[in-house]
């Protein structure tokens, strides 16, 4: 019998920083397409390090995704 995985997020500035620094096995990052300054260099280069896709979305889309409204 097969089991469904259900997709896990992980949200927040913190959490996805840490996420990356621990190489925690993430297939996806999606950020807000506004986001510029240190924090957007840190998550661009971690994810370029580690061959992680990084998408750019427009903050209503992950406010969609996870239903809340601070990232």
């Amino acid at each position: 019998m097969e089991e469904k995985i259900k997709d896990k997020f992980l949200v927040g500035r913190k959490p996805v920083i840490d996420a990356l620094n621990d190489h925690f096995g993430i297939e996806k990052i999606w950020i807000d397409n506004t986001l510029k300054g240190e924090l957007e260099q840190e998550v661009r280069f971690l994810t370029r390090k580690q061959k992680i896709p990084l998408q750019y979305v427009p903050k209503a889309k992950l406010n969609s995704i996870v239903k809340q409204v601070n990232h």
